[in-house]
């Protein structure tokens, strides 16, 4: 009955061809360095990114679903978060206390974290981030320039998601007691 009918689905789905999904299979050609910790879209869309667990970030194309570019870190720490610039040309990865800036010729570190960057977000122009320490602090930064806009302590344990507005300008939170906060930005309050 149903299930019969669900194995067909999946036969038919296997035999229509590769989707965008099938990137983040192990393709047997590839060395696939740990499982996906994040992803990332271009600005565009053109481009999709991923940090893994054991180093490494990859860059691929959506259109051909190939991968462009491959970013293997010295000492295979995983990647805690993953952004594109504005212009796609730069990658930016959160590794452990560090935000760095891959330029394809050179790698840039931002301003350290006094703790490692658990959870990283960017608006969607890419200009903006918020990354979210071990020791429960939200940095807001400005990604061209690496300079901290704000920062604003939080409970570490309570925290369970964050979100920053389009601009960048408002910095939304829940924690596990279901309660939902706003930060607004330029005046460093919780509204």
């Amino acid at each position: 009955g149903g299930f019969a009918a669900l194995c067909l689905l999946g036969l038919v789905g296997y035999f229509a061809g590769p989707t965008i999904l099938s990137i983040f299979q192990p393709a047997q050609r590839l060395a696939i360095r740990g499982r996906p910790t994040c992803v990332g879209i271009s600005a565009d869309g053109k481009q999709l990114l991923t940090g893994r667990s054991r180093g490494s970030a990859e860059v691929w194309d959506t259109a051909s679903q190939r991968r462009s570019r491959e970013i293997v870190l010295p000492d295979n720490t995983p990647v805690s978060g993953i952004a594109a610039s504005p212009d796609s040309q730069s990658v930016y990865l959160a590794v452990g206390p560090n935000l760095q800036r891959h330029t394809g010729r050179d790698v840039q570190l931002l301003p350290p974290h006094p703790q490692t960057i658990s959870q990283f977000i960017t608006t969607q122009d890419g200009k903006k981030a918020a990354s979210f320490s071990n020791d429960g602090t939200v940095y807001i930064i400005a990604l061209e320039s690496g300079e901290v806009e704000a920062s604003l302590l939080l409970n570490a344990a309570g925290l369970t998601v964050f979100n920053l507005s389009n601009d960048g300008a408002l910095l939304a939170w829940g924690t596990g007691k279901g309660e939902v906060s706003v930060f607004e930005v330029a005046s460093s309050q919780v509204i």
